[in-house]
């Protein structure tokens, strides 16, 4: 029986979560949400995920500084960065934090839809 792949939505806006679920739900996906990166972390440190979609603008926590806190909990962990601002200045630090890959708002579903896919593929498989 094959693992469900596990996705953390991180995003304060609650659009976003709606647009997100709806576009990444698929057999063999488990898919939670959290609307800061406090949550987030909380969740990573008690469960490994296979992916975490993070905004970069979140009270608390940002996207940014929840990706380095991902790297040192769960360096295997695919992350992907969202942004409504794409200043340059972020997408050099979502990569020099290896991020998977970096979308601005507004994005298109089918584009996050088969970055997550691709995510998801190259994965490595964990028991959870």
């Amino acid at each position: 029986m094959a693992v469900a792949k596990r996705i953390l939505i991180a995003d304060d806006d609650p659009d976003v979560h709606r647009l997100l679920l709806a576009a990444l739900e698929a057999p063999g996906r488990q898919i939670d949400a959290v609307h800061d990166g406090q949550q987030a972390l909380a969740r990573v440190a008690s469960c490994p995920y296979d992916l975490v979609l993070a905004d970069v603008n979140m009270s608390g926590l940002d996207g940014l500084c929840l990706l380095q806190r991902l790297r040192e909990l769960n360096p295997a962990a695919k992350v992907v960065v969202i942004t409504g601002e794409s200043a340059p200045e972020n997408i050099v630090r979502s990569i020099r934090d290896q991020a998977f890959a970096y979308f601005s708002k507004p994005f298109t579903v089918s584009a996050v839809a088969d970055m997550v896919a691709k995510a998801l593929r190259s994965a490595p498989h964990e028991d959870h």
